[in-house]
């Protein structure tokens, strides 16, 4: 058993500097895998199998179903794009007319349905990508300073303006990769 020196608190009724002796409980635990997935769980040493609670709420969806909130949105059969309400004018494929998000039911049918433009989706780089990228533009660069110092060294000026101008653009772009 160990001994422990309290100060005086509002709560206990132990007295300053008096000795008080606590117990420790050691918590004995092991370690089981779930009946059903195999994944470990640390337990008491009195327990003989367990189910974890992924494997549990599987087995209670299966028996009961999901509850009332929780049930998977139907798709409608009317795709309409995100900010369709916005436009002034939106014809769904049914041949609904909108006017700012507002039905007008007496247009039913009457205009062709609104053709949605999507948007490309641009692949993401990666470091390494960027990285090789940058390199080759950096020695573009090189290449065309080294053709602007030649033209000044030789004391020509035709095609100055232009390689000054490529240097500029490829500067900027890579920017775009630091």
């Amino acid at each position: 058993m160990a001994k422990k020196k309290i100060k005086k608190s509002k709560e206990t009724s132990v007295k300053k500097n008096e000795y008080v002796e606590t117990t420790r409980k050691t918590k004995q635990t092991h370690i089981i895998p779930c009946t059903d997935c195999n994944t470990e769980i640390e337990v008491d040493l009195s327990v003989a199998s367990i189910l974890c609670g992924n494997c549990t709420m599987v087995k209670m969806i299966k028996l009961y179903g999901l509850p009332k909130g929780c049930a998977p949105k139907k798709k409608s059969d009317t795709v309409k794009p995100p900010g369709w309400h916005f436009y002034k004018e939106f014809v769904d494929k049914n041949g609904n007319v909108y006017h700012k998000g507002v039905e007008q039911p007496e247009l039913f049918g009457t205009l062709k349905s609104t053709v949605i433009k999507t948007k490309k989706k641009t692949k993401t780089l990666s470091a390494r990508e960027k990285e090789e990228i940058s390199r080759e533009i950096f020695a573009e660069i090189q290449e065309n300073k080294k053709a602007l110092h030649k033209l000044v060294k030789s004391g020509k000026t035709r095609g100055k303006k232009g390689l000054i101008n490529k240097i500029q653009k490829l500067t900027k772009k890579v920017k775009k990769y630091l």
